[in-house]
C-alpha cells in the first residue's frame, strides 16, 4: 500500500490490460495514480510506458522512461533493464535516432541472449528489423524478422508470430516481392484475427490494400481501403483513422480520383497534427505532394514535398527521401497519362515502423 494505493492490485489489473492489449484502459489506469508511486515502480513503469507507445504518445513514453532510468539501472534486474531498453529504443527510432536505438537493442539482444530470455531476443530483433527497414536494408530486415517469427514461434507466442508475419510482409512489399508478401500478410491475418486486436486487424487490412494496389488490384485495393476507414471510424482511434485516410487518398490518386483523394488526405492531414507520428505525417504529406503534382499545382506541390521530405529526415531514413524524391520526378513532366503511369510505377509502399512487439510484461 503506497499513499492509499493497493500496488498489488494495481500491477496484477494493469498486466491483465496489457495481456489483452487494452492500451487505452492501462493508460487510464495508471495515469490516475501519483507520478512518483509509478516512477518509483519498475514494472508500473514499462507498462504505462509501453501503453503510451502503443498509443503513440511518444514524448510522454520518453520522459517516463527517463525519469525511471536510475531506478532501473539501481535495482540491478537485467530483465527489467532489457524491457526499458527495447522501449526507449521505440521512442528514439520514432524521433530519428536510428543509430542511439540500434545501439540500445544490440546491448538488450546481447543481455537477452545471454540470460536466454527469448521474449527479449524476439522484440529486439523486431526493432533491428525496423533499423535496418528504415535505411533501406532490405535483406538485414528480412532475417531480424525472421529471427523474431523463430524466436515467437519457439515462444507460442502468436501475437509475436503475426507481428513478424505483418513486418516481413511489409518489407517484402516495398522489394517487389509480391508474392511472398502476400502470403505473410494472409498468415498476419490469420493470427490476428483469433489473438490481435480490431486495430490490429483494421491496419494489416490498409496495408493489404497497398499490396492490392502495388499488383494493380485496384477493385480489391479500394474495397479493402474503404472497409479499413470506415472500420477505424468506428473505433474511434485518430491514428488508425489517419493512417486508413492516407492509404484510401493514396488508392484513389493512383486511379486518378484526384478530388476525392485530395478530400481524404486532407483529413488525414488534420488527424495527423495532433499525433506524434513522424511518419504518417511523412507518408500524408507525400501523397498531398503528389496530388498537387498531378493537378499542376507545382509551387503547392513542392511545399508538401519539402514538408514530406523533413518528417523524413527526423526518422534518419535518407532511403525514404531518396525514394521520394525520385517518385517526384518522375511524375514531374510530361502529359497527365506519362503521370499516372509513374505514379502507378512509384506508388508508395511504405516501410512503416513496422509493427511494434508490445505484450511488455514479461
Amino acid at each position: 500500500m503506497a499513499d492509499g494505493v493497493d500496488l498489488e492490485h494495481l500491477t496484477r489489473r494493469a498486466k491483465q490490460l496489457t495481456r489483452n492489449r487494452n492500451y487505452k484502459r492501462v493508460s487510464e489506469l495508471l495515469s490516475g495514480i501519483s507520478r512518483d508511486i509509478v516512477v518509483a515502480d519498475p514494472e508500473l513503469t514499462l507498462m504505462l510506458a509501453s501503453a503510451w507507445s502503443y498509443l503513440f504518445r511518444n514524448a510522454a513514453a520518453k520522459q517516463l522512461l527517463l525519469d525511471a532510468a536510475a531506478g532501473i539501472r539501481a535495482s540491478r534486474v537485467h530483465s527489467i533493464a532489457r524491457r526499458w531498453q527495447n522501449l526507449m529504443a521505440i521512442q528514439l527510432i520514432r524521433e530519428g535516432q536510428i543509430n542511439d536505438a540500434e545501439r540500445l537493442l544490440l546491448e538488450c539482444l546481447g543481455s537477452a541472449e545471454r540470460d536466454s530470455h527469448l521474449r527479449l531476443v524476439a522484440y529486439a530483433s523486431n526493432g533491428l528489423g525496423i533499423v535496418a527497414s528504415l535505411r533501406g536494408e532490405v535483406e538485414g530486415a528480412i532475417r531480424w524478422y525472421r529471427r523474431m517469427l523463430a524466436a515467437s514461434q519457439q515462444l507460442g507466442d502468436r501475437f509475436g508470430v503475426g507481428t513478424a508475419h505483418h513486418n516481413l510482409g511489409l518489407v517484402l512489399r516495398e522489394w517487389g516481392r509480391w508474392h511472398d508478401s502476400v502470403s505473410h500478410f494472409r498468415l498476419a491475418e490469420e493470427y490476428f484475427g483469433s489473438e490481435g486486436t480490431p486495430e490490429e486487424r483494421v491496419f494489416t487490412t490498409s496495408e493489404r490494400a497497398m499490396l492490392s494496389l502495388a499488383i494493380g488490384d485496384f477493385p480489391l485495393a479500394e474495397r479493402l481501403a474503404r472497409g479499413a476507414v470506415e472500420k477505424a471510424y468506428q473505433l474511434g482511434s485518430p491514428f488508425l483513422t489517419g493512417t486508413s485516410l492516407r492509404v484510401l487518398g493514396a488508392i484513389l490518386l493512383a486511379a486518378s480520383q484526384t478530388t476525392e483523394a485530395r478530400i481524404h488526405l486532407e483529413n488525414a492531414r488534420k488527424l495527423s497534427a495532433f499525433l506524434e507520428s513522424n511518419l504518417l505525417n511523412a507518408e500524408i504529406y507525400e501523397e498531398l505532394a503528389m496530388v498537387e503534382l498531378v493537378e499542376s499545382a507545382p509551387e503547392l506541390a513542392e511545399e508538401h514535398k519539402i514538408t514530406a521530405l523533413g518528417y523524413y529526415r527526423r526518422l534518419g531514413s535518407e532511403n525514404h527521401c531518396s525514394r521520394f524524391e525520385s517518385r517526384f520526378r518522375a511524375c514531374g513532366g510530361g502529359s497527365a497519362r506519362l503521370k499516372i503511369a509513374a505514379l502507378l510505377k512509384e506508388v508508395h509502399t511504405s516501410a512503416e515502423f513496422g509493427k511494434q512487439a508490445s505484450k511488455d510484461f514479461k
